[in-house]
């Protein structure tokens, strides 16, 4: 895998992760919706927000891209340790270990045993590799199926689209506009839209189909995500092989001697 590649792939299950287990009842969802304020909406979606302190998981990971005509793909299992609101960490492997990444509320750590390479920063690099600018708590609550938005900080539009309830800002961002759809049960995310206001060829879109629930704890059942620049695709699928929550977790981090840090101004 290339290093670029695995720069892309540990910021997007960050961003895209979800938690799948087919021991625990899926969540239903009615045909028959009702029309719903943009307040109502927001005030179900918070109350639904997961409250656990602690996620540990084992994920399988399928990753491709189409660039330029040509087409890569990779598959890796990864070991997902979340401490809610302070620490994101990950361990991917394919036979042998791949990366490892530690994320905080200041800082962003990975680094690869393959190439002997490491970074270390802070989320000045997720805005220039994104594009856009990215706290911790937008990580998180991306992984968890929440709004990367407060959406009690503004003002929305509410309407009904096909089986869903879609929230739009009154007043969307100059760079970029963004869309939430609701399920109408369980008031998660069913899908987040983000398009690029100077490239209507760029977007990326995030989907929630369904959820199940653990310990009376929502997860997403199931994440397709889709990021497209014209003809340029990325996709990821995630499965949990297995999730545990409020479990005590171990994070061991620590960057080897010898490893050469990564410059990506080059």
């Amino acid at each position: 895998m290339k290093r670029i590649e695995v720069v892309a792939l540990i910021v997007l299950l960050l961003f895209l992760a979800g938690c799948k287990s087919t021991k625990n009842s899926v969540v239903t969802e009615k045909t028959n919706l009702g029309k719903l304020s943009a307040k109502k909406i927001i005030k179900k979606h918070e109350a639904s927000k997961f409250s656990a302190k602690t996620i540990e998981a084992r994920l399988k990971v399928a990753y491709s891209s189409y660039k330029e005509g040509k087409k890569s793909s990779q598959s890796l299992s990864v070991r997902l340790y979340i401490q809610k609101d302070a620490t994101i960490w990950l361990k991917g492997s394919k036979i042998i270990s791949a990366f490892k990444a530690k994320i905080t509320p200041n800082s962003f750590s990975f680094y690869s045993p393959i190439t002997k390479e490491y970074f270390t920063g802070d989320y000045t690099f997720l805005k220039e590799l994104l594009g856009v600018d990215i706290s911790f708590t937008q990580l998180q609550s991306l992984f968890l199926g929440e709004s990367v938005w407060d959406l009690r900080s503004q003002k929305f539009m509410a309407e009904i689209e096909g089986k869903s309830y879609k929230l739009t800002p009154e007043n969307q961002e100059a760079i970029y506009s963004i869309f939430f759809y609701f399920h109408p049960t369980s008031f998660r995310l069913k899908k987040q839209v983000l398009n690029d206001n100077n490239n209507s060829l760029k977007s990326l879109e995030i989907f929630y189909p369904n959820y199940i629930s653990k310990n009376n704890q929502l997860f997403p059942q199931k994440i397709s995500i889709n990021a497209s620049e014209g003809r340029n695709n990325t996709f990821i699928d995630i499965d949990v092989r297995s999730i545990e929550i409020d479990v005590p977790v171990s994070m061991p981090y620590e960057i080897p001697k010898g490893y050469k840090r990564i410059d990506f101004s080059k």
